[in-house]
């Protein structure tokens, strides 16, 4: 049982990691977005009505 345990454990942190890693792909993603977005309606950017 303890073994077992352990290795459940060994399992759920690996998949904490990889949920980790990912999400910090998705931010990278979203504050590049985020940034490229505030380009385009700054003023004097592309979409900016000015």
């Amino acid at each position: 049982g303890l073994r077992l345990a352990r290795e459940d454990l060994a399992k759920a942190r690996k998949n904490l990691q990889k949920l980790e890693s990912r999400g910090a792909e998705e931010k990278k993603k979203l504050v590049e977005e985020n940034d490229r977005l505030k380009a385009v309606t700054a003023p004097g950017g592309a979409g900016h009505p000015c």
